[in-house]
C-alpha cells in the first residue's frame, strides 16, 4: 500500500533512505538535502512510502517549487528495500503519484539514469554550459578589491541579506526560511562577497568538483568577483555552470579555456499547454505564426504567436503540422530543434527553451 508519511515517521524514512542509498556512514540525506530534511514538519507531507505487512519497503520524496508561473515538482530519494526490488514496487509507487500527486503540477524533474526513468515518462533533456576557466584568463588590471569569506556560522541578518540578493535576479522561487540550506545542498560552500562594509553578493562553490554553482551580486562585475574568489581558493582553474540564456555567456565563451554542453535533468511535462505558453512568454521578438501539433497519446495543441501568445488544446483533426512522440517534444523544447528546422522553421526560432541550471544543483532533489 502506498500512502503519505506523517511527521512521526519522517526520521524513520530518512534512515530508510540512508540505508538503501549509502554504505554505513558514507553519507546522509540530512547533509545532502538540508533544505528538505531539516524541516520535517514542512516536508513530511511531500514524502510517500510503500508498505508490505506494515513494513516500509519503498520511498519517494517530492519537492515543490515554482518557476515563473509554473508549478514544478522535484522527485528524489527514490528507493526500494534491497530484498523487495524487481517486484514491481517502483512501478506501483510512480502509478500512485501519477494518479494522486502529479496532476497538480505543470512540470516534473529528477536526477538519475535516463533509462530507469524514461519508463515513467521522464526524458533526459535541458542544457547547461560548464565553462572551464583558468586564473590567467581573467583581466589582471583594475581589479576591484573585494572581501570574500566563507559563510560558516548562521546569522539571520545575513540570511535575509542573501535572500534579498537572490530575489533581485531569481529564476526559481525559493523560501526565505530555508534559503541558507538551499545554498548548502550537496554540501556546497557559501562565500560572502563584500564591497567595503556592504554585503553585495554571494557565491556557491562545490569544492569536490571545483565548480561554481551560483553567483548572485549587485553592482559588481563578474570578472572582479571571480578574480577575488580565486585569491581565496588558490586553485589553477575552476568550472562555472550556467544556463543557456545567461547574460554573461559571450564573455564566458571568450575567456574560458574550454566548455561543455550537457544534459541537465530528467524532465516530464504534465501540462503541455501551460508549459509551452509560459516558456514562449519568456522570449522576445518571436516571429508570428501558428503551429498545430499532435503529441501522440497525450494532447493536441494549437500554438499561435501574434499580438499575444496562445496555446490551446484542440480536438482531433485530419492534419497537423507536426505529429510527435512525447520524447520528441521534450527534445525539441529543451534540446536542439535544428533537425526539425526544414520541416517547420518556426520551431527553430522558438526553441530550445532554457531551464534553470540550478535544477541539477541547488534546486535538485
Amino acid at each position: 500500500m502506498m500512502r503519505r508519511l506523517n511527521f512521526l515517521e519522517f526520521s524513520e524514512a530518512v534512515a530508510f533512505a540512508n540505508r538503501n542509498f549509502f554504505a554505513q556512514g558514507e553519507n546522509d540525506f540530512l547533509l545532502l538535502q538540508p533544505k528538505v530534511y531539516r524541516y520535517p514538519k514542512k516536508y513530511c507531507q511531500h514524502h510517500y512510502c510503500y508498505e508490505l505487512d506494515q513494513k516500509m519497503v519503498g520511498l519517494i520524496g517530492t519537492y515543490p517549487i515554482a518557476w515563473d508561473d509554473l508549478k514544478m515538482l522535484g522527485i528524489g530519494t527514490v528507493c526500494v528495500e534491497e530484498n523487495y526490488r524487481k517486484q514491481g514496487i517502483m512501478q506501483k509507487m510512480f502509478a500512485y503519484l501519477d494518479q494522486n500527486v502529479f496532476p497538480d503540477y505543470d512540470l516534473l524533474y529528477l536526477s538519475g539514469d535516463k533509462t530507469r526513468y524514461e519508463h515513467f515518462g521522464f526524458y533526459k533533456t535541458g542544457q547547461k554550459v560548464s565553462f572551464r576557466i583558468k586564473a590567467k584568463a581573467l583581466a589582471q588590471e583594475n581589479i576591484k578589491a573585494l572581501r570574500v569569506e566563507p559563510y560558516l556560522t548562521a546569522d539571520e541578518s545575513v540570511n535575509r541579506a542573501l535572500y534579498r540578493l537572490y530575489q533581485s535576479g531569481e529564476k526559481v522561487r525559493r523560501n526565505q526560511d530555508n534559503f541558507r540550506d538551499v545554498l548548502q545542498t550537496k554540501g556546497y560552500l557559501i562565500y560572502l562577497i563584500y564591497d567595503g562594509p556592504s554585503l553585495n553578493g554571494y557565491l556557491v562553490y562545490d569544492n569536490v568538483t571545483d565548480s561554481v554553482k551560483e553567483i548572485s551580486k549587485t553592482n559588481l562585475g563578474l570578472n572582479d568577483v571571480l578574480r577575488n574568489f580565486w585569491k581565496v581558493i588558490e586553485k589553477p582553474e575552476l568550472c562555472y555552470e550556467v544556463s543557456t540564456d545567461n547574460s554573461d555567456l559571450p564573455w564566458l565563451y571568450a575567456i574560458s579555456d574550454s566548455y561543455r554542453i550537457s544534459h541537465l535533468v530528467n524532465v516530464r511535462i504534465i501540462n503541455y499547454a501551460k508549459v509551452i505558453r509560459s516558456l514562449l512568454k519568456q522570449k522576445n521578438n518571436l516571429p508570428k505564426g501558428t503551429i498545430t501539433i499532435r503529441i501522440q497519446e497525450a494532447v493536441n495543441l494549437k500554438v499561435t504567436v501574434g499580438l499575444d501568445i496562445s496555446v490551446e488544446e484542440i480536438p482531433d483533426q485530419p492534419n497537423f503540422d507536426l505529429v510527435l512522440t512525447e520524447r520528441e517534444v521534450h527534445q525539441i523544447l529543451f534540446d536542439n530543434p535544428l533537425f526539425w528546422g526544414d520541416k517547420y522553421p518556426l520551431l527553430k526560432a522558438y526553441c530550445p527553451f532554457s531551464l534553470p541550471v540550478t535544477l541539477s544543483s541547488l534546486d535538485s532533489f
